[in-house]
This record gives structure tokens, sequence and C-alpha cells, in this order.
């Protein structure tokens, strides 16, 4: 009896591990950035951790116009010595020689930093009842005067 109870119960652990064990993950697009430097547009983008180890990237400018020679690996950026501001890109997964997925197409960001305008819920410092101030600040960030700017 003792030999069954014990077996259900190593088969029951041994089906149930395998959705404990998925590990939980945002749901993230490729994630490319291109930014106009002096050189040309730096084009960067995300490995995803769902990707195949073997993916390669191809990089398109305006639609039909590929950067690269031959699809990149052991990278996800670029520097397109070509591109200009006017410029938009796509980078599209290559698994087994064949193109998988697109990304959004984007521009070329005009400075090699984002400004995001920050509204704070409260612009003024909050005084609880019991005499201590709240104020709203962003945490990893510079603070600008009601923006903030993500520098790198």
């Amino acid at each position: 009896m003792a030999r069954i109870f014990f077996s259900f119960i190593t088969l029951f652990v041994m089906a149930i591990t395998p959705a404990i064990a998925q590990r939980q993950m945002e749901a993230l697009d490729r994630g490319l950035v291109a930014v106009q430097t002096e050189q040309g547009v730096y084009l960067s983008w995300r490995f995803l951790g769902t990707d195949d180890p073997l993916i390669q990237f191809n990089v398109y400018r305006n639609g039909t116009e590929r950067v690269n020679d031959k699809p990149i690996d052991g990278a996800t950026n670029l520097l397109d010595a070509k591109g200009t501001g006017k410029d938009n890109y796509v980078v599209n997964a290559v698994l087994k020689g064949k193109e998988t997925e697109t990304s959004k197409p984007v521009i070329p960001w005009t400075q090699p930093y984002k400004v995001i305008q920050l509204n704070r819920p409260v612009l003024n410092p909050e005084v609880l009842e019991n005499g201590k101030k709240v104020e709203y600040l962003p945490n990893d960030c510079s603070v600008v005067p009601h923006q903030v700017s993500f520098c790198g």
C-alpha cells in the first residue's frame, strides 16, 4: 500500500513540475531602437528569452534595402554607415535561413537619448495629518523641470 501511495505521489509531482518550473516572462517585442550618429545610424534590438540560440538577424532600411551582407549572429546591434535620419528600419529574425518575424518599423532618434514628459500627480509637496511631507519623485533617472531624461 505504501509503495502504491509513493508511486502516486511521485507521478503527481512529475506531472506538475513542468508547469511550476515555467519561467514567467514579459511579453516583449524586438525593441528596435535607431539613433542618428556622426558615423551613420546605430541600431540596437533585443535578444528575447524565447529566441532560439541559433537565431540570426537581417536589418532593412526603408523597407527593402538589406543593410547587412549576411545574417547577423552573435550581436544585436549594427552601425549603418549609409543611414540618415530620414530612413526607417526593421529587423527580421532569421531561423534556419528563413525570415520568421519582422519588428515594428522605427525612424532614428536625432539625439542619443529619449525625453519623456513626466506628469506628476502632485506638483507641490503634500502634507499629511502627522505633518510629514510627501513628494512624488521619479526613480533611476535624471530630472529636468517636469521632464525625465534617460541618457545612454
